[in-house]
């Protein structure tokens, strides 16, 4: 059976290294795990040999303790260098040699352990549209200014995968580890890729972990550096009891507490099979059941059956990315529901199946004060095909003894099913990876991409419930199922399988909803992606499926509507007034509605303003301002605009265009996104009667309501508003009597009446009073004679054939002077009235 076939990289885990009990003093070897202690002890027999004297060797250790502050004095005066400083623990650099003196003389620390070390869980990807991605891409979102950090352990082939346009090159990265970015795994470029693929936009950070120390300080750089999803492919096990809490768990807590999405792999640790159809698994839980081999104190892994007893296990040497040999080819983690400290103690044994030699243990003590954790890590010669071993599992002491037990195999191993029996005696239940298991992280599973419309879900693929321990409540995962087996350029002809591949997929997702959703927070974000998959499997969320497959598009938005709610001379079409010229402040007013609360991306006015049936001109698209931001209840947009004068069309088309990111905006006035008119017109005709009262011969006030001409004492103010030049007359009209002379000849005298009266904006000119006619009843000055008022042009400088022309937009001023010496009033005229006629040329 060849491992590496079954289960490539990509489907790895990620777990803690493990080893056996050698030779701590007795009291502070109850308070070491078996790889530390191990390693205290290799290191001293080794140096011993070789100097006689024991030496230096730090290490990066976690220890548990019950008052950092005295803690952390003692590690210093032991010339500890602290890395990170959290809650209960504390991570330092220290010498082995130094570690018992450590643990067994300082009352505030309780345990110490190595940080749990990581593996992966593990074009276009094809993802992009099974799930629906494309059609957010296709509307516009694409992520942008969204920002996503790959938390993984290695970037592998990045800078080819920039060369070749798979990412972009604005990418940012940082190496945690001190391994160096690109080294070790191609695991992370490749989820790199795929959340690429997904949000092109959105900005990419990497950032490189070894092991759990570094794992704090991706956690802080991602709090520093506003970054909004985690995208991990990783996962761990033995930093909690399985339930949502420990160590991972409350690094993921914390995140999201800043704002921050969590998305992490569910996991590979689900019953697969082997390439010759061998059933295989990674995880095995249930109680402890003694009477194993006619020993009560020994576990029944198949209760009354004669092989029972013992779990087998099949091992292949593995090397990473970089062809460097794994020392950790077999991994064992065991763990028990009696946290956080243990009063149960079980061990483990490794036998090589052949010979019963004893190739590796896990004797730890538990006695109330540590936690119930035992591992063992055994390394493959890689001279080596293979290694088949049983494992045992004996209770030490304390009671009662039938705890739940749950055991996880690493590096490249996997439980077998004891020759002569049929299935394997691993289980998929509960197998899920931690932070997968924390409440606050997206927990995502996998479903074979050219499976995706039915399922079933990849076998492998951890399933929950999370561990009813320590108090807690059993709990669904994991959440969401995204596609694998996907292509790459990383992977290049290998597709590429696992939850490793799934988890990317959502985090891209979630960068297209949350560019679609700015103001999202975290929880919102969360549930459009759970709310809005598409179920799979029984009824609503369950331990395989979640809440179904991802899926992304239109389902998640409700559409916006435009309308307006009665406003006066708004009613039907959000223009006022109806009408107008090119001068008139026309308003442009809509009601913009969204149920999901979102902004639009899109708000704006479309003017046909030259009316060649198009909206394509220059300063035809013109945005809208936004009153308020309650977007739920309504927000009103208004635009103040002018409309050109067209020669070639007498109106002009309007339509208002709003979307939010997915959906344009319909409504409910008739056409408010059908096209409109707005009637684009010169000015009318328009009558100004002034009349001039004889005994002071001051004008009075204009009437109300005159658009075009406004008054200041015995001075007329004349603007052209029009839609091009325009030119006006000026004509004079009696009242009662006309200019007709009295008997008494008052006629004569009234000819000696001069109007001074011009057109211009800064002299006056007088008008000699024999332009005036005084036989007919209305009188026209006149540059040549008798002329109608239709006809009459009054120019610049006295007058001119051409006509006083004003520019559009501009003024002009008449002003008007009446000297009038009447010899006799009672036969005088009664009044005279003026009208100005503003026409278009």
């Amino acid at each position: 059976m060849m491992l590496k076939k079954v289960i490539p990289l990509a489907m790895a885990c990620v777990f803690i290294a493990g080893g056996s009990v050698f030779g701590a003093s007795p009291d502070a070897r109850y308070k070491i795990s078996g790889t530390l202690n191990k390693a205290i002890t290799n290191r001293a027999v080794s140096l011993a040999k070789k100097s006689g004297i024991a030496g230096s060797d730090k290490r990066k250790i976690i220890f548990y303790t019950k008052d950092t502050t005295e803690a952390l004095k003692y590690i210093k005066s032991h010339g500890g260098g602290i890395l990170k400083r959290k809650k209960n623990l504390i991570i330092a650099n220290v010498s082995l040699d130094k570690v018992e003196d450590l643990v067994g003389n300082e009352r505030n620390i309780t345990y110490a352990r190595f940080p749990c070390k990581f593996l992966p869980c593990g074009i276009i990807s094809e993802g992009v549209n099974v799930t629906g991605a494309n059609t957010l891409q296709n509307a516009g979102l694409t992520g942008k200014g969204v920002k996503i950090a790959v938390i993984d352990m290695g970037f592998k082939g990045l800078s080819a995968a920039i060369a070749n346009g798979e990412l972009p090159s604005n990418i940012q990265s940082q190496d945690f580890s001190g391994k160096g970015l690109e080294t070790q795994y191609k695991h992370g470029t490749a989820c790199a890729e795929i959340i690429y693929d997904m949000a092109p936009d959105a900005e990419l950070y990497l950032l490189k972990i070894y092991d759990e120390a570094d794992i704090y300080s991706a956690a802080d750089y991602c709090k520093s550096n506003g970054i909004d999803i985690v995208s991990m492919s990783i996962g761990t096990f033995g930093t909690g009891p399985g339930n949502g809490t420990g160590s991972m768990d409350e690094i993921c807590d914390d995140l999201k507490a800043s704002g921050i999405l969590i998305i992490a792999a569910a996991g590979n640790e689900a019953n697969t099979q082997a390439g010759d159809g061998t059933p295989i698994g990674t995880h095995w839980q249930g109680p402890f059941i003694g009477g194993g081999n006619g020993d009560s104190n020994t576990h029944q892994f198949i209760s009354g059956d004669s092989q029972g007893w013992f779990n087998v296990i099949y091992a292949e040497p593995y090397k990473d990315d970089d062809g460097v040999s794994q020392m950790n080819d077999i991994t064992i983690i065991m763990r028990w529901n009696d946290w956080p400290s243990a009063s149960v103690d079980y061990d483990m044994y490794l036998y090589n199946y052949s010979s019963g030699v004893l190739v590796g243990s896990s004797a730890s003590v538990q006695n109330g004060s540590q936690p119930p954790l035992e591992e063992i890590v055994i390394d493959i010669p890689d001279t080596e095909a293979y290694k088949l071993c049983y494992l045992v599992v004996k209770k030490k002491s304390g009671s009662p003894a039938g705890k739940d037990i749950e055991i996880l195999l690493g590096g490249n191993s996997c439980f077998i099913p004891p020759f002569g029996h049929s299935s394997s005696t691993s289980t998929s239940s509960s197998s899920i990876l931690e932070p997968a298991d924390a409440e606050s992280v997206l927990a995502v599973g996998a479903i074979n991409q050219s499976s995706w419309a039915t399922g079933p879900q990849e076998d492998f693929s951890s399933q929950g419930p999370t561990n009813a321990w320590a108090g807690s409540s059993a709990r669904i995962k994991p959440d969401i199922c995204g596609p694998d087996r996907t292509s790459s350029y990383t992977y290049g002809t290998t597709s590429f399988p696992g939850t490793s591949a799934a988890t990317p997929h959502v985090a891209g997702a979630a960068a297209l909803i949350l560019s679609m959703h700015p103001q999202y927070t975290v929880d919102q974000l969360r549930l459009a992606i759970e709310q809005n998959a598409i179920d799979m499997g029984s009824s609503g969320k369950d331990n395989i499926y979640g809440n179904g497959k991802l899926k992304v598009g239109r389902s998640l938005n409700t559409l916006p509507i435009l309308d307006w709610t009665g406003e006066a001379g708004y009613v039907n079409d959000g223009l006022e007034p109806e009408t107008g010229n090119s001068l008139t402040p026309l308003t442009f007013k809509i009601k913009y509605t969204d149920i999901n609360g979102d902004a639009p991306a899109v708000y704006d006015l479309y003017i046909d303003r030259n009316g060649d049936g198009d909206y394509a001109d220059t300063g035809e698209i013109v945005s809208m301002t936004p009153t308020g931001s309650d977007y739920k209840s309504g927000v009103i947009y208004t635009c103040v605009t002018n409309i050109p004068y067209s020669s070639g069309s007498s109106n002009c088309s309007y339509y208002f265009k709003f979307s939010d990111g997915v959906d344009y905006a319909t409504g409910n006035i008739t056409g408010a996104i059908s096209s409109q008119t707005a009637i684009n017109r010169p000015d009318i005709f328009q009558s100004l009667s002034l009349a001039i009262d004889r005994a002071n011969w001051q004008l009075p006030g204009i009437p109300a309501g005159s658009e075009h001409v406004t008054d200041n004492s015995n001075k007329i103010i004349v603007t052209n508003n029009g839609d091009g030049p325009e030119t006006y007359s000026l004509r004079i009209v009696s009242e009662g009597n006309g200019w007709s002379a009295s008997a008494s000849g008052d006629g004569v005298d009234i000819n000696k009446y001069v109007l001074s009266a011009v057109f211009s904006s800064t002299t006056e000119t007088s008008i000699d009073s024999s332009y005036f006619n005084e036989t007919a009843s209305e009188d026209v000055i006149s540059a040549a004679g008798i002329i109608r008022a239709s006809q009459t042009l009054f120019g610049s400088t006295r007058f001119s054939a051409g006509g006083f022309s004003v520019p559009q937009g501009a003024d002009r001023n008449l002003w008007l002077e009446f000297k009038a010496p009447i010899k006799d009033t009672a036969h005088a005229i009664q009044a005279i009235s003026l009208i100005i006629n503003a026409e278009a040329q």
